[in-house]
């Protein structure tokens, strides 16, 4: 579900992840180093928190929430039908213009209103993802002994991203905004290999970030004890500007990061796990972004 990944050379991923084409080159291969989640209290099914080290006293949170069952998979039935309406619809409120494709290559990027589209609304996803990030602000608060920061109660800008076989995302953020995540609909039938990074999400978690001292701190936290197998011991070569940290793109699970941390997704068969015999699956996801309310 995450791992550290180590490269001998950290740039040869990051090259490719910067802009098109990916190429079809294979990467090199490396073990992926298992990291450990701590569960915290949430509304939803499960909320695991990865403390991951930007130096040698701070550390971020990466957020994973779980959906149950009984609610992902009529919401992720339902977005799946929405994302082929908004593909195949020439006209219609969710066609791609090419102001819209942002970081997204080969694939579909929506536009961002998706929370205001009628049967979107209907599905209370838009609510759904706003109680996703007040809880991660929450869970930040506790672990620093601070007040949460203040969020909205619903999200008003978030985008379907629909990856087909070779489709990608580049390296990128989410400036201005506090944080941002993606909630998944479909995996991709190349993801989650074993041995495998196709079809990931990539997060520079160490890199360093341009933002105001105070902006900063909004989400950075004293460096803790591990708290288990490869959480606090992360690979971190060349200063720690290249430690990639990989997650899976499971169906059900929302994943919230600080809008600051740069990511990428990997191609769905850019590694192993590639299918060789017929074409990939769709990687569906819902991007979104959420930052503080003014004036609170």
């Amino acid at each position: 579900m995450a791992a550290w990944l180590k490269l001998d050379d950290p740039f040869e991923l990051l090259a490719r992840a910067i802009a098109p084409p990916w190429g079809n080159e294979p990467l090199e291969e490396a073990p992926l180093k298992p990291a450990s989640w701590r569960r915290v209290e949430c509304e939803w099914a499960t909320h695991d928190v990865l403390d991951c080290p930007r130096d040698a006293a701070t550390a971020i949170c990466i957020h994973r929430l779980t959906l149950p069952a009984s609610l992902s998979e009529p919401l992720n039935s339902d977005l799946l039908a929405v994302s082929t309406r908004a593909f195949e619809d020439d006209s219609g409120a969710g066609r791609q213009r090419d102001a819209d494709a942002a970081s997204n290559i080969g694939g579909f990027h929506s536009s961002r209103d998706l929370c205001d589209w009628p049967s979107v609304q209907e599905a209370g996803l838009g609510e759904m993802l706003g109680r996703a990030a007040r809880a991660c602000a929450k869970a930040e608060a506790e672990r620093g002994g601070r007040e949460p920061l203040p969020l909205p109660a619903r999200l008003h800008e978030a985008w379907l991203n629909v990856l087909p076989a070779r489709g990608y995302n580049t390296l990128h953020t989410h400036p201005g905004c506090t944080y941002s995540g993606v909630y998944y609909v479909a995996g991709g039938e190349g993801a989650g290999a074993p041995d495998g990074i196709g079809g990931r999400l990539a997060l520079l978690v160490s890199a360093p970030t341009t933002l105001s001292a105070d902006a900063n701190a909004a989400h950075v936290l004293p460096r803790g004890p591990s708290g288990g197998e490869g959480e606090m011991a992360a690979p971190v070569p060349r200063g720690g500007l290249f430690a990639y940290l990989l997650l899976d793109p499971t169906p059900g699970t929302c994943v919230c990061f600080p809008s600051f941390v740069p990511h990428f997704v990997v191609p769905n068969d850019a590694a192993a796990g590639r299918r060789e015999d017929g074409p990939l699956g769709p990687r569906v996801s819902v991007a979104f972004n959420v930052s503080e309310r003014p004036g609170v």
